[in-house]
C-alpha cells in the first residue's frame, strides 16, 4: 500500500521555544542613546566608588585596629572588601549580563556567580571574626542597628546565592525545581540579592556614623561616597538591561537559564 502525505491545512506551526532563532531580542531596540550613555556612566561611577570606598574603608580601619591584636580589624576588612567592592561588582556583572545572550551571557553569569560566592565567603569570615571578638570580650551579640542590618545582609546574601544556583541552569538545579517555581526563580533571586546589597551598605552607613567611629572628613567622604553609590546603582538598575521594565531589560532570553533540556556539548 502506497502511503501519501496529507496536504497541509494552511496552519502555521510555531516552532518550539528552543527552536526559535537566537536573534529575536526586541527589547534591545527600546534602548535609546541617552539610556545607554546613562547606563555606562552609572556603571563606571559605581565601580569607581566601590573601589575607592571599599578599599580605603577596609584598609584604614584595619590599620587602626590591627596593632591592638583585636579580631575587629579583620571584621572591618572582610566586610568592606566583600560587600562594598566584591558584591557591588557582582551585582553590576549580573545587570550587564542581561544585555547579552548565548555563550556570552553564560560566561557573564559565571563571573557573577564567582564574585557573589567570593562576597559571601568574605561576609561569612567577617561575621565569624566579629562573633568571636564579642565572645572573647563578653559583649552581647546583635545589640546595635549595625549588627542587625549586617545579620540581615548575611542571611539574604546566602539565600540569594542559593536562589541564584537554582535559577542558573548551568548549575543543574533549575530542572529539579517544581514547575510553578521556574518563572519565579530568577525574579526572586534578583530581588533578594539587591535587598542584601542595600542592607549591607546601610549597615556600613550605620556604623561609620556612630560617634565612637567618627573620623571627621574621612567619615563624611565615606558617607557621601556610599550614598552616591546607592543612587548610581539604582539608576543603573533602571537603565536598559538593568532589570527594570520598559527600559530594554531582557527578561525572556536568559541563556542557559531558560535553555532546552538538551544542552549543546560545548556548554556541558
Amino acid at each position: 500500500m502506497e502511503l501519501t502525505s496529507r496536504p497541509s491545512l494552511g496552519v502555521a506551526h510555531e516552532p518550539m521555544p528552543h527552536q526559535r532563532p537566537a536573534q529575536e531580542h526586541p527589547h534591545h531596540e527600546s534602548a535609546t542613546p541617552g539610556h545607554v550613555f546613562r547606563t555606562a556612566v552609572c556603571g563606571s561611577a559605581s565601580r569607581m566608588l566601590a573601589l575607592g570606598v571599599g578599599l580605603s574603608l577596609g584598609l584604614v580601619w584595619w590599620g587602626m585596629n590591627v596593632s591592638q591584636a583585636t579580631l575587629f580589624a579583620f571584621h572591618t576588612l572582610f566586610m568592606s572588601v566583600g560587600l562594598v567592592l566584591v558584591m557591588t561588582e557582582g551585582v553590576l556583572r549580573a545587570m550587564e549580563a542581561r544585555a547579552t545572550h548565548g555563550p556570552h551571557r553564560t560566561a557573564a553569569l559565571k563571573t557573577h556567580m564567582a564574585l557573589q560566592l567570593g562576597a559571601v565567603v568574605c561576609l561569612g569570615a567577617g561575621f565569624l571574626t566579629i562573633f568571636a571578638n564579642k565572645v572573647r570580650k563578653g559583649k552581647p551579640h546583635f545589640a546595635t542597628l549595625h549588627a542587625k542590618l549586617g545579620l540581615a545582609c548575611l542571611v539574604l546574601s546566602c539565600a540569594a546565592a542559593l536562589g541564584g544556583a537554582a535559577a542558573f541552569r548551568w548549575v543543574g538545579l533549575y530542572d529539579k525545581l517544581p514547575g510553578p517555581l521556574h518563572a519565579a526563580a530568577k525574579p526572586a533571586h534578583r530581588v533578594v540579592g539587591r535587598a542584601a546589597w542595600l542592607l549591607g551598605v546601610a549597615a556600613v552607613l550605620a556604623t561609620i556614623g556612630q560617634a565612637n567611629h567618627d573620623m571627621g572628613l574621612a567619615t563624611a567622604a565615606w558617607q557621601a561616597g556610599l550614598v552616591v553609590l546607592i543612587c548610581a546603582m539604582a539608576l543603573r538598575a533602571l537603565g536598559p538591561w538593568g532589570g527594570g521594565k520598559g527600559h530594554g531589560g531582557v527578561s525572556s532570553d536568559d541563556g542557559l537559564e531558560t535553555a532546552p533540556l538538551t544542552r549543546p556539548s560545548s556548554e556541558l
